[in-house]
């Protein structure tokens, strides 16, 4: 994608500004400063990501130029190459400038005093253009850098260059984080020089709609299109559920199912022969332990047949007599 150059910038004394533009033109330069920081910011780190990009580009494109992942990789060389050739911070920096005078970007010390000038008509309509550009392309670079890390990681499953596919993946995550965090910014400057424009040049910002009405414009389109891609994908859905069946599962069956029921007979009429009932079994009694329920001593309970032993009567014994000396019948 070929660089647009932008118009000569030409700008124009304050002076005869009344005294609403000077106001609006205060507001948006001081919004004005705060995006320029975020913007090179984001600028910033997606240069760095693209100079690493380029190195494993040109390392391994003699290698693995014919390969899909390579084809991948093209993709997000692309749409990282078109965001870079913007320059919108260079664009921004020379739009600031314009407003003290300068034609390129100025030093940091001309930058701190009051404006003296502002842009011509042509310079703002074509930043606008640009701005609603970015939008656009860091919006599809978003959608097709998430494209290209899915495919990546499905190419990982093969285990086939790891090491560069992790890159790779990475890669592609990040510069998606710098395409969604770019998205608003651009939009945000875009409204805020819409609204200068309208302050400075009235009858040019009546050829210059804002974001959003042209993502009303749009939105019918794309509903339209995203039904379209359903219907199709329902019909290619189908195609493939003709075309594989798959395996058949049987189901599972209940026990209801897999226990049979035998049949009850309703005849009242009874068998002739009746069936032989088998005599009963008698179990020895054994003696069994039985607790009170209040806690008392364990008394256990033995056969009525068996009736108490009775004590025999024990016999006197006499006692003998001791014998008596003669020193016992003294005393007596």
């Amino acid at each position: 994608m070929s660089r647009q150059h932008p118009p000569a910038i030409s700008p124009v004394l304050r002076a005869g500004l009344g005294s609403r533009a000077q106001e609006s033109v205060d507001g948006f330069l001081k919004a004005l400063k705060l995006h320029t920081r975020r913007l090179s910011s984001v600028m910033e780190a997606h240069a760095a990501e693209l100079g690493l990009l380029e190195r494993l580009y040109y390392k391994g494109k003699n290698q693995h130029g014919a390969s899909l992942l390579w084809g991948r990789v093209r993709e997000m060389r692309r749409y990282v190459q078109r965001l870079r050739d913007l320059d919108l911070l260079v664009a921004t920096q020379n739009l600031r400038a314009a407003f003290y005078g300068e034609t390129t970007t100025a030093s940091t010390k001309k930058l701190r005093g009051s404006w003296t000038h502002y842009p011509d008509s042509r310079y703002l309509t074509w930043l606008l253009r640009h701005l609603s550009t970015a939008t656009e392309l860091a919006d599809k670079t978003a959608t097709s850098m998430l494209r290209v890390f899915e495919w990546i990681m499905l190419f990982m499953q093969n285990g086939e260059f790891l090491q560069m596919t992790v890159t790779f993946s990475a890669l592609a995550a990040r510069f998606r984080h710098l395409s969604i965090q770019l998205r608003p910014l651009a939009r945000l400057m875009h409204e805020d020089m819409r609204t200068v424009l309208v302050a400075l040049y009235p009858e040019k910002a009546k050829n210059v709609s804002s974001l959003t009405a042209q993502q009303r414009t749009t939105a019918p389109m794309q509903s339209e299109l995203m039904t379209q891609d359903e219907v199709t994908h329902a019909d290619d859905h189908d195609m493939n559920i003709d075309e594989d069946l798959g395996v058949s599962v049987s189901r599972i069956q209940s026990m209801s199912d897999t226990v049979p029921i035998a049949p009850v007979s309703t005849s009242m009429t009874l068998d002739p022969h009746p069936i032989a009932k088998p005599p009963p079994v008698v179990h020895k009694a054994k003696p069994t332990i039985s607790a009170p329920k209040g806690g008392g001593v364990i008394t256990k309970k033995r056969k009525d047949a068996e009736p108490a032993p009775t004590p025999e009567p024990q016999k006197k014994v006499k006692k003998k007599k001791a014998k008596r000396d003669e020193i016992d019948d003294i005393f007596g």
